[in-house]
């Protein structure tokens, strides 16, 4: 098969961009989606290839996992379906810690873990002249991309385990960041997965957020019309410090029996989940040329994942691996996934299902 099954889900929702531009950015745009990226602490990357995605939003979350099925509409790590759950459930995720550093204060208001992932709630005060050139910058992002609805920011952040001295979890390897603004205050979330377990059961975390910024997206779209380098955002707005917060919420350990069911010519199925996510792997025989996508369901409603990866394994055996926000305590839910051809990657035409199962949690 060929090289783009391994990076298909990433490219799906690419918008179309001028041939010249496209020609110049291919190669570092294959490239970028078969590296390592988990080792990045910025939320947000910059490079054009990635801003030039379908929504404008990071790499991280390129796949646009319904952003905790209401980020686009409802602000806050509350509205991410697994983290409802929690909560549902009585467990606490709200913090109030305040940390100073260059006479801004950021307050942590929620945060929330399991070994794979983690969410957190944080407000900054901003000055009137602060306020102003960020509503400016929001204007220009707006008219880049007038269908983009919600705001983010680049954050620049780790979480430290004190336990684990020789290891830092990074920002994560798949990173959502956005905000809203009310009078003068700026309420910012972020959700963040792993794509194995890197937080303990008995982990002391310590979050320590290095700097927010906003880029000028006016500039940005000058090179890329008169198709000038450097296709960067470049950073019009920045506030950088030393924000730490002791995190007194331990990690929330849950895992759940999984009923795997109705399924069909679905090879190796294995299912592992938290409190905040599932991940599911598993195989089918792919005996043609064209790609094979999985589209994923909870009910009648499409689910986008956090995580999806593909890659060929044995021979003909086509392998998946893909994460959701669906959370152990989730007792209700029935997730199915079907395994459809692509007919034609450059109009997103789906051919016939070619296997499918559904899960659900045990209770």
């Amino acid at each position: 098969m060929r090289d783009e099954k391994n990076v298909l889900n990433f490219l799906k929702e690419e918008n179309d961009v001028p041939k010249d531009i496209a020609d110049k950015l291919d190669e570092d745009r294959i490239s970028i989606f078969k590296n390592n990226i988990g080792s990045k602490k910025y939320t947000n990357k910059k490079y054009i290839f990635i801003l030039l995605t379908a929504a404008i939003i990071s790499i991280f979350i390129l796949f646009n996992h319904e952003i905790a099925s209401a980020f686009m509409d409802i602000f806050g790590i509350s509205n991410d379906i697994a983290v409802s759950k929690v909560e549902e459930k009585g467990i606490d995720t709200s913090q109030d810690i305040i940390s100073e550093s260059n006479s801004k204060k950021i307050t942590l208001t929620k945060f929330v873990s399991t070994p794979k992932k983690y969410a957190f709630d944080y407000k900054i005060k901003l000055s009137d002249d602060e306020l102003n050139t960020i509503k400016e910058l929001i204007n220009k992002q707006k008219e880049f991309d007038p269908k983009h609805r919600e705001e983010y920011q680049d954050i620049e952040y780790t979480l430290s385990d004190s336990t684990n001295k020789s290891e830092e979890t990074e920002g994560g390897y798949f990173t959502y960041s956005t905000y809203r603004i009310e009078g003068n205050t700026l309420y910012g979330s972020v959700i963040s997965t792993f794509t194995s377990d890197r937080i303990a059961e008995e982990a002391k975390l310590f979050l320590n957020i290095k700097s927010l910024s906003w880029g000028d997206y006016e500039i940005l779209n000058s090179n890329i019309q008169n198709g000038e380098p450097p296709y960067e955002l470049p950073t019009a707005l920045k506030f950088e410090g030393d924000w730490i917060f002791k995190i007194s919420n331990k990690p929330v350990i849950n895992k759940s029996k999984v009923k795997i069911f109705d399924d069909r010519n679905i090879n190796n199925i294995s299912v592992d989940n938290d409190a905040l996510q599932t991940t599911v792997k598993f195989s089918i025989k792919n005996e043609t040329s064209k790609p094979y996508y999985v589209e994923v369901y909870n009910g009648e409603k499409v689910v986008k994942p956090i995580i999806e990866s593909t890659e060929e394994s044995n021979g003909d055996l086509q392998s998946f691996e893909i994460t959701i926000d669906f959370s152990s305590y989730d007792k209700s839910s029935i997730y199915k996934f079907d395994v459809k051809e692509v007919n034609d990657i450059n109009t997103w035409e789906m051919g016939e299902t070619k296997g499918s199962f559904k899960i659900r949690n045990v209770k």
